[in-house]
């Protein structure tokens, strides 16, 4: 159930249960499993994408610093596989720019043997540094142990915001405990909003997360219907209070009580 501060303010409850060890957190697995590497060697990209794409891995790769970054601004990422010699901008410039804004784990990548390089990468804020030449093996142990390391807190499993409670394992929604038939698409865009209370969300990020799309494909306002109708559902199902705010010329926002977390935006 929600609970209410002082003021009467609805307040959002996190309903927390630790997963098996073997169960990824909901919604975790299709980042988490993508890697992005940045190496300018055409043949060891090769390499790379070959054994990670076997070990199970989605592979994103680029030739160059600039086109790295710009890639990770737009499509986060679970962890990059960073070589040190790039065009452009090397590895540890394009890791101390990566480290102004994100923490995705990075495994350097380096001809460059000796233990004073290996300490640079680490203190720079790599995860982990891996000499060349090197084993595929190798490479694939350090992923899965790096990204071990990096797993997300046990997870969220229901939200309740007022009447409104989203069952994040059953994917069921409920209005003051009555069940509200939401389709699949409606769901997610519903599930997206309500576990980044305050974040600001593009139409464009929803066309990539939600439908898998992107809007030289897809039309924008496709997001814009589905919203109108998960609103209506919702206001059909006895919800007073609308927690979905339109952001003219961009997305949408769920707006949590005043003690919520700071706003922030989730842009393609």
């Amino acid at each position: 159930d929600a609970s209410r501060g002082e003021d009467g303010d609805s307040r959002i409850e996190w309903v927390v249960v630790e997963l098996p060890a073997d169960v990824p957190p909901r919604g975790s697995v299709p980042e988490f499993r993508q890697v992005l590497v940045v190496e300018d060697d055409p043949d060891l990209r090769l390499l790379l994408r070959t054994a990670l794409t076997d070990a199970g891995f989605e592979v994103e790769e680029t030739d160059s610093g600039p086109a790295a970054l710009e890639t990770l601004e737009r499509h986060p990422v679970g962890l990059v596989l960073l070589d040190f010699s790039l065009p452009g901008l090397d590895g540890h410039e394009v890791l101390r720019q990566l480290r102004g804004w994100s923490d995705v784990p990075v495994i350097m990548l380096s001809e460059r043997q000796s233990e004073t390089e290996r300490i640079a990468a680490l203190e720079s804020g790599a995860d982990d540094h891996v000499s060349k030449p090197f084993s595929t093996p190798e490479i694939i142990a350090r992923v899965r142990a790096v990204l071990r390391r990096a797993r997300p807190p046990p997870a969220v499993t229901s939200l309740s915001w007022g009447d409104l409670r989203i069952d994040l394992l059953a994917r069921g929604v409920e209005v003051a405990g009555r069940a509200v038939p939401l389709t699949p698409i409606e769901y997610e865009l519903l599930r997206h909003l309500a576990t980044h209370p305050g974040v600001a969300v593009s139409r464009e990020h929803f066309l990539r997360d939600v439908w898998h799309s992107r809007s030289t494909w897809q039309d924008p306002e496709t997001v814009t219907e589905h919203i109108r109708r998960l609103r209506a559902k919702l206001t059909a199902a006895g919800l007073e209070e609308d927690p979905i705010t339109t952001l003219r010329g961009f997305g949408y926002r769920f707006d949590p009580p005043r003690d919520g977390p700071a706003p922030g935006t989730i842009a393609p």
